[in-house]
């Protein structure tokens, strides 16, 4: 069950920075989803 956090974790950082990144960009929030695609 910790390696499970452990492994989320990183993950949630990753994608909540992403987000951050492409909306300054001008990427729509909704658009960003980490479980979608970009082209999408």
């Amino acid at each position: 069950m910790a390696e499970s956090t452990k492994k989320e974790e990183p993950f949630t950082i990753i994608s909540r920075t992403t987000v951050r990144e492409l909306v300054k960009r001008g990427y729509e929030p909704y658009k960003v989803e980490p479980y979608g695609n970009p082209r999408d």
